[in-house]
C-alpha cells in the first residue's frame, strides 16, 4: 500500500495534530449525512419513509465535499489524489470484478448477521411507500454509485486507513476505519433505531472485507471500481426498478 501521510506528528502546512485530522476526515461523511437527513425530515411534511427514500439525492453533494475535502488537506501538504489512490492500470478492471465478487460476500453475510441479531431474522418492509420518481432512479444509477466509490474509499481505505496505518498498525487501523465506515450508514436509516444498527453490523463487516483488500492491493482503483459495480446492482439498478413499477 502507497503511504501517502507523514509520519510526523504534523501534517506539512495544516498545523493540527495527524491523528485529530484523520479522525476529522472520518467523521465528516457521517456528520454531513445526518445533518442532511435530519434537515430533509425536519423540513418535509411527508411520511419519515417517504423522505428517507430520497437519500439518494443528497448523498452525492456529500460525496462531491467529502472528495474536496480530501483533495484540498492532500493539496495543502504538497500531495494529489493521484498519490492517494494510486497509478491506475488495466488488470485494476479485472481485480475490480474481484472487488465485486467479494464485496457483496462480505455485506451480504453482514446484512444477514446484522438482521439476525437485531430482528431475529428478515427485516420488517413497509410496502406502503409510493414509488419514488424515474428521474430519481436514473439518478441512483447512473451517477451516486460513481460519486460514493470514490468518496468513500478516498475518505475511508485512502485517507483514513492509510494515515492510521502509519500510527497504530495495519491491522488495527483496518478495524478502527471499518467501524467509521459502517456507523456513517446508520444516516441512512433514521427512522428506525433497530434498522440503524443492523445496518451498522452489515457495512462493518463490509468495511472489514474492502480494508483487507486495500492492504493487498498497491492501488485504490480495483476498490473504486469494484464499489461502483457494487452500487450500481445493489442500489442503483433496484431503485430505478422500482421507480418503474
Amino acid at each position: 500500500m502507497i503511504s501517502v501521510l507523514s509520519t510526523t506528528p504534523t501534517t506539512r502546512g495544516l498545523g493540527r495534530p495527524l491523528p485529530l485530522l484523520v479522525v476529522g476526515v472520518l467523521l465528516l461523511r457521517t456528520i454531513l449525512l445526518f445533518a442532511a437527513g435530519g434537515l430533509a425530515l425536519r423540513t418535509s411534511a411527508a411520511p419519515a419513509g417517504e423522505v428517507m427514500a430520497f437519500a439518494n439525492l443528497w448523498i452525492v453533494p456529500v460525496d462531491l465535499i467529502s472528495i474536496c475535502v480530501v483533495w484540498w488537506l492532500l493539496r495543502r501538504s504538497g500531495r494529489s489524489l493521484g498519490d492517494l489512490t494510486g497509478r491506475f492500470r488495466g488488470r485494476d478492471v479485472a481485480w475490480g470484478l474481484l472487488v465485486l465478487v467479494i464485496g457483496t460476500i462480505a455485506l451480504q453475510g453482514g446484512g444477514y448477521l446484522g438482521n439476525l441479531i437485531v430482528f431475529g431474522g428478515p427485516p420488517p418492509v413497509d410496502d406502503s411507500l409510493p414509488a419514488p420518481p424515474v428521474w430519481l432512479g436514473l439518478w441512483s444509477l447512473l451517477l451516486m454509485p460513481i460519486t460514493i466509490a470514490v468518496a468513500e474509499e478516498l475518505v475511508y481505505r485512502g485517507f483514513g486507513q492509510q494515515g492510521l496505518m502509519t500510527m497504530i498498525g495495519r491491522w488495527p487501523a483496518m478495524l478502527v476505519v471499518a467501524v467509521f465506515f459502517g456507523f456513517q450508514h446508520a444516516a441512512l436509516s433514521m427512522t428506525s433505531g433497530e434498522m440503524m444498527l443492523s445496518r451498522v453490523i452489515g457495512t462493518f463487516i463490509g468495511g472489514i472485507a474492502f480494508g483487507i483488500m486495500a492492504m493487498r492491493f498497491r492501488t485504490l482503483w480495483p476498490l473504486i471500481i469494484g464499489h461502483w459495480l457494487l452500487d450500481v446492482l445493489g442500489l442503483g439498478l433496484p431503485m430505478l426498478m422500482w421507480s418503474l413499477s
